[in-house]
This record gives structure tokens, C-alpha cells and sequence, in this order.
């Protein structure tokens, strides 16, 4: 099997450790669940497994030649991202030097608690960057000082309630 996908479905409880067992896993999709633990470690043993469906925010600086994730499920190594090869083709294109694979750095930013989440970090880390970096090489000075734990309620409902007036407000083609 190479693709599973349990998205969407409300499923609760732990997740099984047995899950290591489907070593040609290439795609697991969690999302849109409600299980009551965090990944097992066994899954870092699919060597073949390369996303989990979920969200990042990547922010790429042209000039420093650097690109920053936005992690909301951290784990370590860092998550392989499936655009990783075309991003460093693209800026080793855009490089005077041409020779050297753009630097990626893990932003150590607010971590979900949840499954589902991730969409509304994404957004909420954009609106801070927005608020905060005048130039994206200020994305260093301003998350020096990590944020570990979750985002708020009210902070994720202000993401949603943003999210949800634009929407709103935005005249759709008719048909």
C-alpha cells in the first residue's frame, strides 16, 4: 500500500504504533480527525514516507538566499517537503553564485495542539510576519524569541473571523 488516506473522518483515539508496518507508505493523510495522540515515533521508520497532508508556510529571501519554514507540527529531522528540489533548482537559478543550495532554517513558531489546525497557523503566521518585518531578513530578528506552545482561541478565532469578513466582502463572478 502507498497511499492511505484517513482525512476527514472523525476518527478518535491514539493512533496505531503498528502504522511502521506499511513500509511502502508513501502519502498518509491524518487530517480532519480527532485522535488523541501525537504521531507515534514508529512512523519515522517508513523511509519512503514523504508528506503527512498538511499545511506550512515556506518564506523564501531571494537576496540572503534562504528559505524559512513555518513548521506548526515541528518534529526532528525537520519534515521533508515535497517542493524542496524544485525550490533549491529555482534559487540556485536566481543565485550570482549558481553553485550553492539555498539555506533552509526552521522558524521555532507556535505549535498546534490539534490535527486540524494547521491552515489557520499558516494564516496567522503571515498576519505576525505582516505586523512585524518590515524586510523578510527581519524574519530573524523577530522570532528570536521562539513561541512553543500553542496559539490561543481568541487568537486563532481573530485568523478566522479576519479570514471570514474578507471572504465576505469579496464580490464572486456570477454565473
Amino acid at each position: 500500500m502507498e497511499y492511505l488516506d484517513f482525512g476527514i473522518n472523525a476518527l478518535s483515539g491514539p493512533l496505531p504504533r503498528e502504522l511502521d508496518l506499511l513500509t511502502e507508505l508513501i502519502l498518509l493523510g491524518l487530517s480532519g480527525n480527532n485522535f488523541s495522540s501525537p504521531l507515534p515515533s514508529e512512523i519515522g521508520n517508513i523511509r519512503t514516507l514523504q508528506q503527512l497532508l498538511h499545511w506550512m508556510l515556506l518564506v523564501i529571501c531571494v537576496p540572503s538566499h534562504t528559505i524559512y519554514q513555518f513548521d506548526s507540527r515541528r518534529r526532528d529531522p525537520l519534515r521533508s517537503v515535497l517542493v524542496k528540489s524544485l525550490l533549491n533548482k529555482v534559487l540556485m537559478k536566481m543565485n550570482v553564485k549558481k553553485s550553492a543550495l539555498p539555506q533552509w532554517k526552521s522558524v521555532k513558531c507556535a505549535q498546534q495542539e490539534g490535527g486540524v489546525e494547521c491552515g489557520y497557523y499558516v494564516m496567522k503566521f503571515m498576519q505576525d510576519i505582516f505586523k512585524s518585518c518590515k524586510e523578510v531578513q527581519d524574519l530573524e530578528k523577530v522570532f528570536t524569541t521562539p513561541r512553543e506552545g500553542p496559539f490561543t482561541k481568541e487568537e486563532l478565532d481573530e485568523v478566522r473571523d479576519k479570514w471570514t469578513t474578507y471572504f465576505n466582502d469579496c464580490e464572486l463572478p456570477s454565473v
